[in-house]
Parts: C-alpha cells; sequence; structure tokens
C-alpha cells in the first residue's frame, strides 16, 4: 500500500500509520526523548521510525493534548490558555472555533507510529502528506470508492487525527502541511497559462519593416 501510494501520488514522505491501543504491540520500543509537539511524531515516523507514545510523552504540546484528550498536569494547566490566548491574537485561530475542534472519545493509553508499511497493528488514521495537485487523486479515488470523505479542514493540524480515527474509512483533506506546496503549486499553474511574451520578441508586422525602410 505504501509503495502505490507512493509511486502514484509522487510522495517525498513516508505515510504515516498512527493507532491508538490500551498495550504497546510486542516488539515496539517507546519514543526515545522528547519532542516539541505531536506533529514531530508524524516526522519521525515519515523518517522510518518505529515507536509508541504514553500520555506524558504529549505534555509539550497543550492543543495537541486538548485534541488527543490528554489531561495536562496541574503545573502545566496554564499552557493551554496561554497557548489558546495567543493563537486568538494572531489570528490563527478564533476563539469561537475552539468548541468545533476535534478530540478523541478518550484518553490513549498508547500511540502507536511508523511508516504505513512498517506498522505493526491495523491503523486508526494515516497521515498522506503531499502536492494538492496528487493529493486530489487521492480525495476523488475515495470518493469514487463511496469512502466517507471529510470537507477540507483547517488548523489545529492534529486535529486531524481525531476525526479520522473516528470512524473507519474516511478520507480527511488537510490544509496545513500543504499550505505553502498549494501556493507554489497556483503560482506554477499562472505562470504557464498566462506567460506573456517579452515585449523584445513581440513578432514583427508588415507595418515595423515598412517603418523601418522609411527611416532608413
Amino acid at each position: 500500500m505504501e509503495r502505490r501510494l507512493t509511486d502514484v501520488l509522487g510522495l517525498s514522505r513516508r505515510p504515516v500509520a498512527i493507532a491508538f491501543r490500551d498495550t504497546p504491540p510486542e516488539g515496539v520500543l517507546p519514543l526515545s526523548g522528547t519532542q516539541p509537539s505531536g506533529c514531530s511524531f508524524w516526522r519521525l515516523a515519515a523518517g522510518g521510525q518505529v515507536f509508541y507514545t504514553v500520555p506524558s510523552d504529549h505534555f509539550n504540546c497543550s492543543v495537541g493534548c486538548y485534541t488527543h484528550n490528554i489531561a495536562l498536569p496541574p503545573e502545566r494547566e496554564a499552557d493551554l490558555t496561554g497557548t489558546l490566548g495567543l493563537m486568538v491574537d494572531i489570528g490563527y485561530i478564533k476563539l469561537d472555533e475552539v468548541p468545533g475542534v476535534t478530540r478523541l472519545p478518550k484518553t490513549p493509553a498508547v500511540t502507536i507510529y511508523a511508516p504505513l508499511s512498517q506498522t505493526p497493528v491495523a491503523p486508526d488514521a494515516v497521515v498522506v502528506a503531499g502536492k494538492p495537485a496528487k493529493l486530489m487523486l487521492l480525495h476523488e479515488s475515495a470518493i469514487r470508492a463511496a469512502k466517507s470523505v471529510l470537507p477540507l479542514l483547517g488548523r489545529p493540524t492534529c486535529m486531524a487525527i481525531p476525526r479520522g480515527s473516528l470512524g473507519r474509512r474516511r478520507v480527511e483533506p488537510r490544509l496545513h502541511w500543504q499550505s505553502r506546496l498549494h501556493r507554489r503549486y497556483r503560482r506554477s499553474v499562472l505562470h504557464r497559462r498566462f506567460r506573456i511574451r517579452p515585449r523584445c520578441h513581440r513578432r514583427r508586422t508588415r507595418n515595423d519593416r515598412v517603418g523601418q525602410r522609411e527611416v532608413g
């Protein structure tokens, strides 16, 4: 499956399988060290690592803890309020959007991350990062296959995991990891479609040639 997705969609990053379990699978090691955010776990898995996390591994990301229904320790409860306040102040999110952010129904005891082809258990969600033009194929294929395709969502990015895992057979289009590529793609299309012939290469007309003879 991973090879087919990579070849057909031209992926430069490996698809990441994410699974929630009560106990870690046999042979899978826990996360080594710490990471600044839940999205960082996706990066590690896309790089080839197979590991699992426990709730405390997510404490550095208060928003990720919120979407994954992980309670922060008392001494860090103010982190979520502070982070949301900053996001509202800079216009990243509106305060009235917070209640609509999807959360996991219960706290996962163990979360397993792995490249799709190396996942030790059936995934609850799969993260596929790629260019919009290619991911449209995935989206349209899911529609043709009668999957449950969710609408495009914005931020926070980690909301995609609970939204995608709440029901099987869903495809969740996300904007966050594609935003820079999407802008680049739109510019390239405009360049190809609306390229204007430079003035110095304008085709000479009969009037131009007559004018040159008269000046000479």
